[in-house]
């Protein structure tokens, strides 16, 4: 049998028509892929604008490791507040960003629009706005593992958490987070947490430190208490608390005028894992402090900071935000207080690494 030239053709070109058809078929059926994702200590920290007296979409952080002022530049009238990088970075070499996100509209930048957003970091992009009134008051802390989930503390002072979806680009809609519920005894009166942070310690499973305010004995149940380092342990899929307990108690020179928040833990030079905590007494500054973090190994919980220790002090006069470890353990990134410029971002030696040097019934002794 004999075909022309003229026949082949046709066929060639039926059969790649059906090919071309069958694979675009197939690549729409297919979900979207996000890539590979890779663990990445976050060492960038969020500097809010208005301490360093901007007001412009520009968002600056703190690069804690070079020790330099990065920025991620935002869509024109959006603005990203209580915001923080994740524990990973993508194949594009990229992270992500979750925060408040304000929309301002006009000259006069007034609020039109704001709710839970994630943008891509350091390039800005938005992934996914989630227009909800359930929006974080302190920078959220982020499941471990490489998914875009976050928890954080809402205004009501509940803890809720969010999962966004892994194949979103530039997605706005309507959701609710979800509010962790107390398995647990919950402290008498009611609380209010703050600050959350996820203890990412190989002996731990599921703690997250807060910062948590009880109601006053004898008052009003609108008057709560000063601020306290508090640890909670998380149900396995992390939406309940199952176990809580204080990281200290009024021994340690606590009294009713004293402030603690932002309890953050990493890892100093020698490998030790080491808590980070700001303290206030009065109205005056917020002092940053850091201690070894020590667990009791048989309940696979934190224990108390030692009686009458408030560890070293790091930095004196700062902005309350959290800290954060250079990859080495060598640095913490504070925003310190300028009186020039409003605040200075800066990032402060924690070398020599501390050391315990004595164990006794009374607490922990530490090398100065």
């Amino acid at each position: 049998m004999r075909f022309s030239l003229t026949a082949m053709f046709r066929f060639g070109m039926i059969g790649f028509l059906v090919a071309t058809a069958t694979a675009i078929g197939v690549a729409r059926l297919a979900p979207e892929g996000r890539g590979w994702r890779m663990p990445c200590l976050n060492t960038c920290i969020n500097v809010p604008a208005a301490m360093l007296g901007r007001n412009n979409e520009a968002s600056r952080w703190l690069d804690v490791n070079r020790g330099e002022i990065v920025s991620l530049e935002l869509p024109r009238g959006d603005a990203l507040l209580f915001t923080s990088s994740a524990p990973w970075v993508d194949d594009r070499g990229q992270s992500e960003a979750v925060g408040l996100w304000v929309h301002y509209q006009g000259n006069q930048r007034a609020m039109s629009d704001m709710g839970l957003a994630r943008v891509s970091f350091p390039d800005g992009e938005v992934r996914e706005i989630i227009h909800t009134d359930i929006v974080p008051t302190s920078v959220p802390t982020w499941y471990p593992g490489t998914a875009s989930r976050v928890l954080y503390s809402a205004g009501d002072g509940k803890l809720y958490q969010y999962e966004f979806g892994s194949d979103s680009k530039g997605a706005m809609m309507m959701a609710t987070p979800e509010m962790l519920t107390w398995e647990c005894e919950v402290p008498s009166g009611g609380v209010i947490m703050s600050d959350p942070h996820w203890v990412l310690d190989p002996r731990l499973e599921n703690v997250v430190l807060v910062s948590l305010r009880e109601r006053e004995s004898g008052t009003s149940p609108m008057r709560m208490g000063h601020s306290r380092l508090w640890w909670l342990k998380l149900s396995d899929d992390g939406r309940k608390i199952v176990a809580a307990g204080k990281m200290g108690d009024s021994k340690r020179g606590l009294d009713a005028n004293t402030e603690e928040r932002y309890p953050t833990t990493g890892k100093d030079a020698s490998g030790q894992v080491v808590l980070v905590y700001q303290r206030k007494v009065d109205n005056e500054s917020w002092d940053v402090y850091a201690t070894p973090f020590r667990i009791d190994s048989e309940k696979k919980e934190p224990l108390a900071l030692p009686n009458g220790q408030l560890g070293r002090k790091l930095a004196h006069q700062c902005y309350p935000v959290p800290t954060l470890f250079s990859k080495d353990g060598r640095w913490v990134g504070v925003i310190g207080v300028d009186g020039e410029f409003g605040a200075l971002p800066r990032r402060v030696p924690l070398e020599p690494p501390l050391e315990v040097v004595s164990l006794s019934p009374s607490g922990l002794t530490i090398a100065r």
